[in-house]
């Protein structure tokens, strides 16, 4: 019934036919010279809403495709050229080709190009960033230049080369042309490159799941060419370091990428205070004090990315991607003094090792079909093998425990996806399923043979729509869930529905609502039955038996924006029925009393989020002003405690530009959070920076914890009716820390070519409880 259904739906989306005609035209300067990148919009005559938005290709050309019969107000604009505004007329099912349109040069003040340049575009379904040549200039790679751009809660950090957000309705999705691309992709990108950034909120599935907004970055076209070039950031007291090697070839309509990072971190000096209190079975409590005497970690992370991309311009793009990346970890190592009840000058040691080897491969197909339609294509097979050797013993109670897990996964994640591009919005109807197989054997004091087994399948229709003054997109997906470890399975069919709702109540001012109800899976580690054994008092156990749970959410927003100015307030209520959470638990029946950490499906977990966001620009566009303001309240109950904390949290940072020159302060408070019966108390953190850049070369240094020779420092804190836990951890090398960061690139007739894949489905779950 249900594939029936599903066929329905996709038929009535493959044969609809709108009766629409496109409008086709060229825009030339007064030499009649095609103009690039002119934008182009179509507003209805009524009420000035906006109905389309384009740009002119390398050859001045432009199409928007489906509109319906009807009167429009047409207007193209472009920096140092007069506005071209006219009334056109759509005939029912008859395209219109406005031929060639000519656009006189203005003469324009040097402060004008500095503010209009960086144009904020908001449309009835997205924003679109115009990077400015001030920021592009004194920008050394593509994650600093999004770090520059008004992106609300998107939080980006070029020197660890990370990006995450800071709303809690879910995650991020940055795209190359529409491809899905990690943290290092975006490093590599020359700024001058990016024609401008699409910010997408609540996409709904057509990117992935359980994401609150999607990033993506439109490149320009290209000639043939090749780009080769590194970029790195070390820190002085060579604690860490990220680096990239990169190289580009393009020919005609193939393209060819091979990118190599290296990633290391080493550190001596970091310690740790943690104090446990314990309720025995007698009443009393139990005072354990560990304080850290030494501690070591050395890691390496390799990674190496080829890829092929062949574009065929309206009628097709296939890419292929091979990966390989790797992780060792040869030092971790750890000494510690206990006392306490009994414990007087005992000494512990820890000791782990981890590594992985994962190779995948990916194979994309898109195709353009006529009339709007697209039809998508797109596997993965990833391999993962991982080994982890954990040992823990102390020098008077002659207590050991060590256990060594060797894990095998191999998963294909596959996706089929139908989309028809409308007048009024679009359509988009697909299949994502995943499937995986993991075996992790545990031995030595942990002694087990899990053989772990999913499959996940979702159907999804999304409609996109624009009506006026509104705009909303509404997803309905179907979610099968099946799961196997030797003799526990499970079997669950649930329906998320999601929406999201826009309304502008001026050209720059709008409200938005959306609702989101999925079904949240629980992770492959935590599902794992190992039971292993940390230290003298504490064990880590798996739960086969967990289930997923709801995850409901309603959220309301406001956004203003001028050239100058923009600010955005969000609220956020999201409820979690028999969430997954952690807890710590007392066991008895065993030779010794021992307190289990547990994974479990608790009453359930609540959180309201309220934030606002600022950012203010002047003196040209050289002196920006950025904040972002939250409290969030948190809610975990279970029958073991009711847990309800309330956190502010802030961020300010100042940038900017002289000359070749550009400089940054930034100021963060404690991020922290709750969840079950565990408080995170986070870093401060600041920093200052400035960097100089000459044509394709640049060198810049961060000061990381100015003036604080102490380091950073965080603790976690742990409470319940059988166990109390502090934690506290101090980083010593991270204070007064300078960073040095250089890049360089050198290019021939090299812009950007290929339409990228919309899709990454990697897999990166090895399925191991550690």
């Amino acid at each position: 019934m249900k594939k029936n259904i599903a066929l329905v739906i996709l038929f009535i989306i493959c044969t609809y036919k709108a009766f629409a005609g496109d409008l086709l035209g060229m825009i030339c300067n007064e030499s009649n010279r095609p103009l690039e990148m002119v934008n182009v919009m179509i507003r209805s005559p009524k009420d000035n809403c906006v109905i389309a938005v384009t740009e002119t290709s390398a050859n001045g050309k432009f199409t928007i495709r489906t509109l319906n019969s009807g009167t429009y107000i047409l207007k193209c604009t472009r920096l140092g050229y007069q506005d071209y505004n006219a009334e056109i007329k759509m005939k029912e099912n008859e395209n219109l080709d406005l031929g060639r349109l000519i656009m006189p040069q203005t003469s324009i003040q040097i402060d004008e190009v500095a503010v209009v340049a960086n144009r904020n575009v908001f449309t009835t379904d997205k924003q679109s960033i115009y990077p400015s040549k001030l920021q592009v200039e004194q920008s050394t790679g593509g994650l600093e230049l999004l770090k520059k751009l008004p992106i609300p809660l998107l939080d980006i950090n070029p020197i660890s080369r990370t990006i995450s957000t800071l709303d809690p309705q879910g995650g991020v999705i940055v795209l190359i042309n529409e491809m899905p691309s990690e943290a290092n992709d975006i490093a590599i990108l020359d700024p001058k490159r990016i024609k401008k950034v699409e910010v997408i909120r609540n996409p709904g599935m057509k990117y992935g799941s359980n994401l609150a907004m999607a990033v993506n970055i439109v490149l320009y076209n290209a000639e043939d060419g090749v780009s080769v070039g590194v970029n790195t950031s070390n820190s002085t007291k060579i604690i860490y370091g990220y680096n990239n090697l990169f190289g580009t070839y393009i020919h005609k309509n193939s393209q060819l990428t091979i990118s190599q990072s290296e990633n290391f971190q080493n550190s001596s000096n970091q310690i740790s205070d943690d104090l446990r209190k314990y309720l025995l079975p007698t009443g009393d409590w139990q005072t354990i004090h560990i304080q850290t005497l030494s501690s070591r970690a050395v890691s390496f992370t390799h990674g190496t990315t080829v890829k092929y991309n062949l574009t065929i311009p309206d009628k097709y793009v296939f890419q292929a991607i091979g990966y390989i990346n790797s992780h060792r970890n040869p030092k971790n190592n750890r000494s510690d003094l206990m006392s306490g009840d009994g414990l007087s000058g005992h000494i512990s040691e820890t000791n782990i090792r981890d590594q992985y080897l994962s190779p995948a491969l990916n194979l994309y197909l898109k195709k353009n079909l006529p009339k709007n339609q697209t039809f998508m294509f797109n596997i993965v097979g990833t391999y993962i093998s991982s080994n982890y050797d954990y040992s823990y013993s102390t020098d008077k109670s002659n207590f050991k425990s060590n256990y060594v897990v060797e894990g095998k996964k191999i998963s294909a994640i596959g996706e089929l996806r139908y989309s028809k591009n409308f007048q009024w919005g679009a359509i988009a109807s697909g299949l994502r399923s995943s499937y995986g197989n993991t075996t992790n054997l545990y031995s030595g004091r942990t002694q087990s043979k899990p053989q772990m087994r999913n499959l996940n399948s979702d159907i999804y229709v999304q409609v996109e729509g624009r009506w006026k003054q509104f705009s909303g997109r509404t997803t309905l997906a179907l979610n099968d869930q099946y799961y196997a470890q030797n003799n526990e399975k499970y079997h669950k069919v649930t329906m998320s529905p999601q929406i999201s709702l826009n309304y502008s109540l001026a050209s720059n001012f709008c409200l938005g609502y959306g609702f989101n109800l999925v079904s949240r899976l629980p992770s492959l580690a935590y599902l794992n039955g190992a039971a292993i054994q940390l230290d003298v008092w504490e064990r880590k156990i798996g739960n086969p038996l967990l289930q997923p749970f709801n995850h409901i959410e309603n959220s309301l927003s406001a956004t203003y924006y001028t050239p100058k100015f923009y600010g955005m307030i969000s609220a956020v209520y999201a409820s979690n029925k028999h969430a997954i959470m952690p807890s710590l638990i007392r066991s008895e029946n065993l030779e010794r009393i021992s307190f289990d950490n547990i994974i479990r499906n608790e009453r359930d977990m609540n959180q309201v989020a309220l934030t606002a966001y600022l950012r203010y620009a002047m003196l040209n566009n050289k002196l920006v002003f950025s904040a972002t303001g939250s409290y969030n309240y948190f809610n975990a109950r279970s029958d073991l405690y009711t847990n309800k904390r309330g956190f502010f949290f802030g961020d300010l940072s100042i940038e900017g530009y002289i000359g070749r020159f550009s400089f940054l302060a930034g100021l963060r408070s404690r991020y922290n959070s709750l969840f079950a019966e565990t408080v995170w108390f986070n870093e401060y953190t600041n920093s200052l920076s400035a960097t100089y850049k000459y044509k394709n070369f640049s060198v810049g240094l961060t000061w990381e914890q100015p003036l604080q020779s102490s380091g950073t420092n965080n603790r976690i804190e742990t409470k319940n009716e059988y166990a109390y836990k502090l934690v506290k951890n101090i980083n010593r090398e991270a204070g007064n820390h300078v960073l040095v960061t250089f890049s360089w690139r050198w290019d021939h007739g090299f812009k950007s070519k290929s339409q990228e894949a919309d899709v990454d489905n990697r897999d990166t779950d090895s399925g191991i409880l550690k």
